[in-house]
């Protein structure tokens, strides 16, 4: 099943979406806690400084309203680091106090701030501690404290309103976003149905968008890439016509093997002289076509010596056709001799004719030499009836008693 481009662009727009509004939120969350953390710290240090303006005895029997005043828990603590006064545990906590965090920084700043967690209390807590002075001598200090919780609180009351917000304007920009993509992908969706329709050959016409853009320049290289591979497209099928008229018009058998030696192609003059139709032999090796191990074997020889062989082969059982058979290589584009063309003369009637002729030369020899050796025969007594008459002759010029 096919993922349409534009349902991509859906997926990608809601992960983006998503991923946009959530780290949105926990970023807005984050400094929305650090702002009203330096808030609230702020109005606590605010009202411990006019809580340190009020005697220490003062503070203790006012703890509780005060503490009810600040919104805040109120520990008063000596110099020595007592707890002197709290507005929850009343004088109960005994726990030297004067190494935590806020009384040291109060001590040394005039300001302390922490947060932790109470094990008193078993919350997470803000503390701000005032350090009570009389003259340059420090007496004791105030700390306020507040539970984180309100914080959390009041974040996740303002963060539904803000989740919400950012949802519509993501949405809101997501919806045109698509639109855009609905927009930019609906020429590339024509790009993909004009060319699928070259690839099976049914295009008509060149494709037409009216754009700018890369969009439209990759329209017009495809109209002219189209255009240019139509061209070729007509010129390949007339070379194409014109080799299969002069193939299959051609008097001598012609065979086209693939790379795994199998016949690929015969042309008519071959059907001919076999009397095999091509249906046959297509596919086949030449031992499965013909049958004719002389043949095989020249094809073994050209494979070894990837030179072009000529042989003579006998083809067929009863009658064989005598056949000068010429195997050489056909060359691609890349120079790669990867397929096989095996041309066949018929030569029978030749064959034959050289036949009739030695015979009728061995007849005819056969015919006259009896003849002739009676010709020469008569030839060779006339010659010795001749010299003998010669000699007669002579000897009777020169007369008795004499010598020669």
């Amino acid at each position: 099943m096919k993922i349409r481009l534009f349902h991509k662009f859906i997926v990608a727009f809601l992960v983006i979406g998503i991923a946009a509004v959530t780290v949105a939120s926990l970023l807005i969350a984050r400094e929305l806690k650090t702002d009203l953390t330096i808030r609230i710290e702020e109005e606590m240090a605010a009202d411990a400084r006019i809580i340190a303006l009020m005697p220490a005895g003062e503070i203790a029997r006012h703890a509780g309203e005060l503490a009810e005043r600040t919104r805040a828990r109120l520990t008063l603590i000596d110099a020595a680091g007592r707890v002197t006064a709290d507005s929850e545990l009343g004088d109960k906590e005994t726990d030297d106090h004067l190494n935590r965090s806020e009384i040291q920084e109060a001590r040394l700043r005039g300001l302390g701030r922490a947060v932790r967690y109470s094990h008193t209390l078993k919350k997470e807590m803000l503390y701000v501690a005032i350090p009570l002075r009389a003259g340059s001598r420090t007496t004791g200090y105030v700390r306020l404290s507040r539970p984180l919780a309100e914080i959390t609180l009041t974040i996740d009351g303002m963060g539904g309103a803000i989740f919400g917000i950012l949802l519509v304007t993501v949405t809101a920009l997501l919806l045109i976003a698509l639109l855009f993509s609905l927009r930019m992908l609906s020429p590339i969706s024509r790009l993909a149905a004009f060319t699928g329709k070259v690839r099976t050959g049914n295009a008509s016409g060149a494709l037409r968008i009216e754009s700018r853009d890369e969009i439209g320049q990759l329209s017009k290289n495809i109209n002219e890439m189209v255009t240019a591979l139509q061209e070729k497209i007509r010129t390949a099928d007339e070379e194409k016509r014109k080799l299969e008229s002069l193939f299959s018009g051609m008097s001598e058998g012609v065979m086209v093997l693939d790379a795994e030696n199998r016949i690929e192609s015969v042309n008519r003059g071959m059907e001919e002289m076999t009397g095999r139709h091509r249906g046959e032999v297509i596919g086949k090796t030449l031992l499965e076509a013909f049958r004719n191990i002389k043949l095989r074997d020249a094809l073994e020889r050209f494979r070894e010596r990837r030179e072009t062989v000529y042989e003579e082969i006998g083809l067929g059982d009863d009658r064989p056709i005598m056949m000068d058979v010429t195997i050489s290589a056909v060359r691609g584009e890349t120079g790669g001799e990867r397929k096989t063309m095996l041309v066949l003369h018929d030569v029978t009637r030749l064959k034959k004719l050289e036949r009739i002729r030695t015979d009728f030369v061995a007849n005819v020899t056969h015919e006259i030499r009896t003849p002739l050796t009676a010709i020469i025969g008569f030839t060779e007594t006339l010659q010795q009836s001749k010299r003998r008459s010669i000699k007669s002759w002579l000897l009777s010029r020169r007369g008795p008693g004499k010598k020669g």
